[in-house]
């Protein structure tokens, strides 16, 4: 009987070994604060603009393993606009402008 070349049995063992540290890794592994914020960044956003308090927010992310203050939440949240692009002038819904005294009294 001949014996398996040597490659194949590396292989095999590079296989095994592949699927144990990816199984190590969905069982220990902890996703940084930052991952999480940015995967939950759109229903965070909405949450805010439907005047739910960060304070809220931060309570229930911190009862879900989820170790934050509401100043990294902040600052957090921040940093993902900035690099989406998004400012506080594109984020409003509506813009008001400023009226000046002649157009407030043509209204009248």
């Amino acid at each position: 009987m001949k014996k398996p070349k040597r490659s194949l049995i590396m292989n095999n063992s590079i296989e095994r070994l592949r699927e144990g540290i990816q199984e190590l890794i969905n069982t220990h592994s902890n996703a940084s604060k930052i991952y999480i914020i940015r995967s939950l960044f759109d229903l965070l956003d909405d949450a805010i603009k439907n005047r739910v308090s960060i304070d809220i927010l931060v309570n229930y992310l911190n009862e879900n393993h989820v170790n934050i203050s509401k100043h990294y939440l902040k600052n957090a949240l921040l940093r993902i606009r900035r690099e989406k692009g998004i400012t506080k002038k594109n984020h409003l819904k509506y813009r008001y402008r400023k009226t000046t005294k002649s157009q407030a009294i043509n209204r009248l």
